[in-house]
């Protein structure tokens, strides 16, 4: 890099050549118009000395002869010399005397006769001087056909002055080379003093800073511009003064912000740091006491109604008067975010970081406080976080901004923390709860009654099963309204959960029925309960919006384990059919099962066998295809393919056969004769939309049922793309593995998935993290009770916002009147299915 000293010298110089060649250029024009007007007046003196030669022969009378004499002599004097003098005659003169010989006439000369005025020109070096000669009053004596100021001739004398100018100019070329040197050396003197000036001032700043070596040396530095006496060093001096105090505003120390970087880059909420929050914490703050004097920090968060839970994180062990005095400050500063601060309700912990160390109790009465407050409306989250710090760093400016990020992070954290857990407990109470009676689900209840299965298997003891079912609710639902229908089914919840015993079991299996299991009951005990519940449910009415009373009845199957079944499925099956026939027989009481009855229910079974066996053989398996809605663009071009069975004069439904044939170990036939008729009608009538097909979870687990899978698509010439399989949440398979490989192998092959009733177990939050869903149907009893119940809108807006950030389609089932479509619109789900829509039909819906 070029040194300053040298830049200036160079300049310096420049400036030099600059000035000297101005004064060369400047001179030597002065110079040669001297020379130039010298010439002129020396033309002009032989001008008129010839004009006056002229004119004392023309006074003496002259002929052509003397004139032609005259003429000669000049040009003859002018000879060897650097002039030339040439006379023309003009037409007036011609006109009385006739024309002479001279040279031919040219612009300027016609110009001088015209204008009658001197003309000077300088072409080449040569001055040309054209000098009009004008008639006077004695003039007209010979020419009296002139007035007096016409011009009667001009005289021309030309100069060459070219030798003089170049003379000039070499002469002076040579005088200032001459005195080259001097300004040189005078220029080379003051490029050196300014130079030493400038280095001093230059070292003077780079010393300043030099001297900063973090964000607090800035304050130190103090740029006195007094002493300056270059004006321009003044303003930068003045300048970097300016600067230093915004950076003391707005710099940020390094180690701060690598901290901050860091603290950013490990805020990711892992299930680590949900569980492990406060140890997060406590690795955090030690960080943040590394480059800031932070001692202790805090939380309270609203955990209860009018309960508070407050945690302390000290960085070290803290004295006893210190924990005193910040119980009282939480006391005291309470009402800054909550508007109770009930001491009896608020449950302080506290948390230390290194008990190696103790904080000094001077600093206990230094500590400030600064805190940051967050009320959520949903879900109901509040909190504040403060951190104690020293005095001074709340005099940095940068500093505080430090703090605040550093709090605002913490709050942020402790807040998700909160609300996620919060929503998981909420997420798992509504996973083994119905939403609409409170009671537990059909996931839960398949589960406990497994659970009893295995206990009264270990104690050999027996135990009852109940399948109520609420009569002629369809009816009630069609005159009054869902909304009165699900008061229906919470108040008969209550009457069952209140009437059987503590211990005992109750369930909503679905629609209008309801499930318990009675530990520890033989039939005969078994019956009585029922009744009691059938007498207590007959006492029961509800008044409608018309001012009607409402009564309702029920009907209750029975099963006693292991009389009537040896596994679940069987006892539920068992109940189901003793629950049909009473329907069917004395609808609104209960049936005690004989041996009679065992016999011809599973005679009934089966029959039912066979005609599953001869469904599948005779390919007598039929879709039926219910639309499913594109809330956006209002189309339908999407079909769910429900199962039915084809028995002669009746056609079976999935739920009266499904469970039988997955106990007979045909289930993943039924359902490949279901797929081979779907695609078969598929490509007879050319559809071009979706199919979403239900997986039976032991089909999954059949060996070759990917390859046939395959196959038929590939001789039906199917888009895979085109297919969804739905992975029923209710029933999957109880090894994860091998659906997470079935799964992947499908989605390799471009088929879709879908989880079906997802909502109804706490799997399914589950299945979406580790299984490449593209859709979820949500549970249809949140959608159909989303309308009226709050809760149950909130979880569904949680289920929509979570899968909108997945990148997951969303379809709501039970969409039964144009309020659920509208409601279900509002939350932003993508479909809706349901009887509102369409029914299940053997042929695919038209507009």
């Amino acid at each position: 890099m070029k040194s300053l000293k040298g830049i200036i010298l160079t300049f310096i110089l420049i400036g030099a050549a600059v000035v000297y060649s101005y004064i060369y250029f400047a001179v030597s024009n002065i110079y040669i118009e001297h020379i130039k007007k010298r010439a002129y007046e020396e033309s002009h003196t032989i001008a008129k000395q010839t004009f006056n030669s002229m004119f004392q022969i023309m006074k003496r009378g002259w002929s052509r002869e003397d004139l032609e004499e005259f003429l000669t002599a000049t040009q003859e004097a002018f000879d060897g010399t650097l002039y030339d003098v040439n006379i023309y005659r003009g037409s007036i003169v011609e006109e009385l005397f006739g024309k002479i010989e001279q040279n031919s006439f040219y612009t300027h000369i016609e110009e001088s006769f015209n204008k009658g005025k001197d003309i000077v020109i300088e072409e080449g070096g040569v001055l040309r001087l054209i000098h009009p000669l004008k008639a006077e009053k004695i003039c007209q004596t010979c020419h009296h056909n002139a007035k007096i100021g016409d011009v009667l001739g001009v005289i021309e004398v030309k100069q060459n002055i070219r030798e003089f100018i170049e003379s000039a100019k070499s002469d002076f070329v040579l005088s200032l080379i001459a005195i080259f040197p001097l300004p040189v050396a005078i220029a080379i003197a003051i490029a050196f003093l300014i130079n030493r000036k400038i280095r001093e001032y230059i070292d003077r700043l780079n010393q300043k800073i030099s001297e900063v070596e973090s964000i607090s040396d800035l304050s130190k530095i103090e740029f006195n511009s007094e002493d300056i006496k270059l004006k321009e060093f003044q303003i930068i001096y003045t300048g970097f003064q300016h600067l230093i105090d915004k950076l003391k505003h707005i710099a940020v120390d390094k180690d701060m912000l690598e901290f901050e970087i860091k603290l950013l880059e490990n805020f990711v909420l892992t299930s680590a740091v949900i569980k492990d929050w406060r140890d997060y914490i406590n690795q955090m703050l030690l960080e943040v006491s590394k480059i800031l004097p932070v001692y202790s920090m805090f939380s309270i968060f609203q955990s209860g109604e009018k309960s508070y839970d407050v945690e302390m994180f000290w960085v070290f062990e803290p004295h006893p008067s210190m924990k005193k005095d910040f119980e009282d400050l939480i006391f005291s500063r309470m009402t800054d975010c909550f508007t109770s601060s009930d001491r009896g309700r608020i449950n302080i912990r506290h948390n230390v970081i290194d008990r190696k160390k103790s904080i000094p109790k001077y600093i206990n009465k230094k500590i400030k406080y600064r805190k940051r407050c967050l009320m959520l409306d949903e879900p109901g989250i509040g909190g504040v976080v403060g951190i104690g710090i020293l005095p001074e760093v709340l005099e940095d400016k940068t500093k505080v901004l430090i703090v605040d990020s550093i709090l605002s992070t913490f709050l942020n954290l402790i807040t998700s923390v909160k609300a996620i857990n919060k929503y998981s407990k909420e997420i798992e109470y509504y996973s083994t709860r119905d939403s609409i009676t409170g009671l537990y689900n059909q996931k839960v209840f398949w589960e406990l009654l497994n659970y009893e299965i295995g206990r009264a298997d270990r104690h050999g003891y027996k135990f009852t099963l109940l399948t109520i079912d609420i009569d002629n609710f369809k009816t009630i639902n069609d005159t009054y309204g869902y909304g009165f229908g699900d008061i229906i089914l919470q108040k008969i919840g209550q009457i069952i959960r209140e009437t059987i015993r503590r211990g005992d079991i109750v369930a909503r299996h679905g629609g209008d029925e309801f499930a318990v299991i009675l530990p520890l009951t033989d039939a005969d005990k078994g019956f009585m309960i029922a009744k009691e519940i059938i007498e207590n449910i007959d006492k029961f009415f509800l008044i409608a919006s018309d001012g009607s009373k409402v009564k309702v009845s029920a009907s209750i199957g029975m099963a006693v384990y292991p009389d009537h079944g040896k596994d679940a499925k069987d006892l539920f099956l068992f109940a189901d059919n003793i629950l049909h026939k009473v329907k069917m027989e004395d609808k609104g009481s209960v049936y005690l099962p004989t041996e009679e009855d065992v016999k011809q229910i599973y005679k009934k079974i089966g029959k039912l066998n066979i005609t599953i066996l001869n469904a599948i053989e005779n390919k007598k398996v039929i879709p039926y295809f219910q639309p499913i809605l594109d809330i956006n663009e209002n189309q339908v071009y999407i079909h769910e393919v429900l199962c039915r069975i084809d028995n002669k004069d009746e056609t079976l439904k999935a739920d009266e056969f499904i469970s039988v044939a997955e106990k007979m170990g045909v289930i993943h036939k039924l359902d490949l004769v279901l797929m081979e008729n779907t695609f078969k009608k598929v490509k007879e009538e050319n559809y071009e939309g979706i199919l979403f097909m239900n997986l039976s979870p032991k089909a999954i687990l059949t060996k070759d049922f990917i390859k046939n899978v395959k196959k038929l698509v590939s001789d039906y010439q199917l888009n895979p793309s085109n297919i969804v399989f739905e992975i029923t949440e209710r029933e999957t398979v109880s090894n994860i593995a091998i659906l997470e490989d079935f799964v992947l192998k499908l989605k390799d092959e471009g088929f879709k998935f879908a989880i079906d009733d997802f909502g109804s177990g706490f799997s399914s939050f589950h299945y979406i993290k580790r299984f490449p869903i593209d859709i979820v149907k949500i549970e249809g009893d949140f959608i159909r009770s989303m309308v009226k119940n709050p809760k149950d809108r909130a979880f569904v807006l949680s289920i929509t916002t979570l899968t909108k950030n997945l990148g997951i389609k969303t379809v709501a089932e039970y969409v039964e009147n144009e309020v659920i479509l509208e409601s279900v619109r509002s939350v932003g789900i993508d479909y809706a299915q349901g009887y509102y829509i369409g029914r299940p039909s053997p042929e695919f819906y038209k507009k």
